[in-house]
């Protein structure tokens, strides 16, 4: 199934450095302030974690946010153990770049 903000996204990691905002739309009165829901920037963005490395946008507890690789592995393997440890299966998004989940997202 093709799905439009997937298209926005793939559009977007095309170029140097491009956003993808987002705004509710429906008929409820929500604020419908765009929000940035991707992000690419050629390289990757600074790391949120180390702030010396550089990677993609992925999803992590506290948002969207640019982790270089060495932090991703690390907050990956944390991810994985704490979900062991509570007894529930790991997300399969986070710590993950978020252009690498799209075909992961329920249609």
């Amino acid at each position: 199934m093709n799905i439009p903000w997937q298209d926005a996204y793939r559009k977007a990691e095309a170029l140097p450095h491009a956003v993808v905002e987002s705004r509710y739309t429906g008929e409820l009165p929500y604020k419908r302030t765009p929000h940035i829901v991707f992000e690419h920037i050629e390289g990757g963005g600074t790391c949120w974690l180390c702030g010396r490395g550089r990677g993609p946008l992925c999803k992590t507890g506290h948002g969207n946010k640019f982790v270089c690789d060495p932090c991703q592995r690390d907050m990956r393997e944390h991810h994985e153990q704490w979900a062991r440890e509570a007894g529930t299966e790991p997300s399969q998004f986070t710590y993950v770049p978020i252009i690498d989940t799209l075909d992961l997202e329920p249609q």
